[in-house]
């Protein structure tokens, strides 16, 4: 048969073009293959995400991408990584346990070494303001609403070298005055929120004894300062019932007429701080006999109430003990303790013995004295979470609470404190009653 046919000449032609087809194929194949492999490379991908992505999300992507193919516990993290997730922490928590569930962040055990490492000196820092102003931009006008608090605690003598600062640390320090005084106190000052719940220690300072009035108020005006600076509303500051705090209260004019200071045309309300005034009231009223309209209060009577109903398998004022009676030095430091004698179950308890003639009817003033008190300590120590205490609500100028104020207002004007040894009236000496009128002028003003 012959060889080359036209037919089979033919076919070798068409043969051959299929082969030279099938080889470019093959090499444009193998082309494509290397150029994929060239484009499916991680540095490719971080140079796409740098073309399209924000640099905040580019480093969350490089982070994750570099964790990939390690250990959890062999992770690393750049500066710059430490320093967004700080920022999300910051500003969320509960965000940032969220995203930590879905993504490779810092652990929090992380991110505290990473604040560890901010100095924190004694005074007013400035970049402790700059990060509360960071945190609040994202609040709601409302949120903006705070009161300062103020508060001194006792510390341990005790000075120690800083190698890092080459400095010794436990010196009286406060902003116009460093002294060689060992500290014996520590002043706190705290912003929280009043329509949101928010809180945040601010300053802190070393004093040897109690803040002089010059100091604190130094202190406290320029505290305010900052905080207006970075757009805080700062309606109100909070003491306890100090003496220094009271010179201050005085140094600018705070009275009951009177319940503000102004800063930079500011009314700032001044308020002392409730559970002090009620450990105070209760202090005076085991001590004294306080005489309204002509009757007088007595703790003899809550000791009366006390014996009988403690020997009661079902009691009318359960809670109520021994310390509550006869509280000792610690124990007048409970403000719990002071609650529950000023409680409504108290009142109640004891105005159902008076009704059964087991208390003389001299008890009526102490009762009402009672019950008056606990609900002025509710108005100011609010609860949000619904309670059957028409009074222990959020304090929003209802005609309840303020009518209550109101009264509060002439009740305690009218006190006399006669002293229990000689009779003698003591009423000048108590600075609570002037307390409570400041404070409560101070919360109808806010």
């Amino acid at each position: 048969m012959s060889e080359k046919t036209p037919r089979k000449v033919l076919l070798w032609q068409q043969l051959k073009i299929e082969k030279e087809a099938r080889l470019k194929a093959e090499k444009t194949i193998l082309a494509l293959s290397n150029q994929l492999s060239e484009f499916n490379t991680v540095e490719n991908l971080l140079s796409l995400c740098e073309q399209h992505l924000s640099p905040a999300v580019l480093t969350i992507v490089k982070s994750n991408l570099m964790c990939k193919t390690r250990n959890p516990h062999g992770y690393r993290y750049t500066n710059d990584m430490k320093q967004l997730a700080l920022t999300i922490y910051f500003l969320g928590p509960s965000v940032y346990r969220f995203l930590k569930s879905i993504l490779s962040l810092p652990s929090v055990r992380t991110l505290r070494r990473v604040t560890s490492k901010y100095e924190l000196i004694p005074g007013l820092n400035d970049f402790l303001f700059d990060f509360v102003k960071f945190k609040i931009s994202t609040f709601k006008t409302e949120a903006l609403d705070c009161i300062l608090c103020a508060d001194e605690m006792s510390l341990k003598t005790h000075l120690y070298y800083s190698l890092p600062k080459d400095e010794i640390i436990g010196f009286h320090q406060t902003n116009l005055t460093k002294t060689y005084e060992a500290a014996k106190y520590a002043l706190v000052l705290m912003i929280r929120g009043i329509n949101v719940t928010w809180k945040q220690p601010v300053a802190y300072f070393f004093v040897s004894g109690s803040c002089r009035s010059l100091d604190l108020s130094d202190i406290i005006m320029s505290t305010i300062k900052k905080l207006l600076n970075i757009s805080l509303n700062v309606k109100a500051f909070v003491t306890d019932q100090g003496s220094n705090f009271v010179s201050f209260s005085k140094s600018v004019y705070v009275s009951p007429q009177r319940p503000y200071f102004t800063i930079d045309g500011k009314e700032i309300v001044y308020l002392f701080d409730p559970p002090h005034l009620l450990k105070s009231t209760r202090n005076m009223f085991f001590k004294h006999n306080f005489s309204i309209d002509d009757e007088l209060t007595d703790n003899k009577y809550i000791i009366q109430f006390y014996n009988v109903d403690s020997k009661l398998n079902l009691r009318l004022a359960p809670k109520l003990t021994h310390a509550h009676i006869n509280p000792g030095p610690f124990k007048k430091m409970r403000v719990y303790l002071a609650a529950q004698v000023f409680s409504q179950s108290v009142a109640a308890g004891m105005n159902t013995h008076l009704e059964l003639g087991k208390l003389p009817l001299e008890a009526k003033c102490t009762i009402n004295f009672i019950d008056k008190m606990n609900k002025l300590f509710d108005i100011f120590n609010f609860c949000k979470v619904p309670n059957s205490k028409s009074y222990r609500r959020p304090f929003k100028n209802t005609s309840m609470q303020i009518e209550h104020l109101s009264m509060m207002l002439s009740f305690l004007k009218k006190i006399k404190v006669i002293s229990k040894v000689n009779g003698t009236d003591v009423t000048s000496r108590m600075n609570f009653i002037n307390d409570w009128l400041i404070s409560i002028n101070g919360m109808l003003k806010l």
